[in-house]
């Protein structure tokens, strides 16, 4: 896997079979006047290249698995595409997809996550430590990606990695975070493979909370 740069840079990355997390698009640049500049167009340059890479590979159509990561401030960018009056489901080609970190309030998530129905599996991953997120939310209502409480989108599996090995006030959890610690790299590995991420080994459910947590 390719974690994104120490620069902070967010990104939107997807898994081609036996190519590793190779496609990055959709990079947020800090802009002079401290906003930030969002390059409008990335939906459809990722969904360009996975097109490419399908029409280059036809004879693996049937048995290709795309799955989709979602990281930090990206998830905002996501949430205003799949809002958009002419999202039409385009995520349909997608068996898993992981909000990572997400940088967008927690209390309308619900709404357009429901909007992901046709994807296998919608993971969302939560530090409740998370350091670049409490930052967050100084300027911004609660953030999805390290709030434990309002989970509550039909759509959304929950992982919650608060206190987990190597984990600690991290913003990113794979790449060296999941080399760290087997959980978090055997939840990133299956659901970037197409499999179900979740329940696995060293993981419990907590019902009233409605996550998934690091034993």
């Amino acid at each position: 896997m390719v974690p994104p740069s120490d620069s902070g840079d967010d990104f939107v990355g997807i898994l081609c079979p036996d190519e590793g997390l190779r496609i990055v698009v959709g990079v947020f640049e800090e802009a002079v006047d401290g906003g930030l500049e969002i390059d409008d167009r990335v939906e459809d340059a990722a969904l360009e290249k996975i097109g490419f890479y399908v029409s280059q590979n036809p004879d693996e159509l049937c048995e290709i698995s795309l799955n989709l990561i979602v990281w930090s401030l990206s998830n905002y960018m996501f949430e205003q595409f799949i809002r958009n009056p002419i999202f039409s489901n385009e995520t349909r080609i997608f068996d898993n997809i992981v909000l990572d970190a997400a940088d967008v309030d927690l209390d309308v998530h619900p709404r357009w996550t429901n909007g992901l129905k046709y994807a296998r599996s919608v993971y969302a991953t939560i530090n409740e430590r998370d350091r670049i997120l409490n930052v967050s939310e100084v300027v911004n209502p609660e953030r999805l990606g390290n709030t434990t409480t309002g989970l509550v989108s039909p759509r959304v599996t929950y992982f919650d990695l608060t206190d987990g090995k190597k984990v600690i006030k991290k913003h990113q959890y794979f790449g060296n975070t999941a080399k760290a610690n087997s959980t978090v790299e055997a939840f990133f590995k299956k659901v970037l493979h197409g499999d179900a991420g979740l329940p696995i080994q060293g993981t419990s459910y907590n019902t009233d909370k409605n996550v998934h947590e690091l034993s």
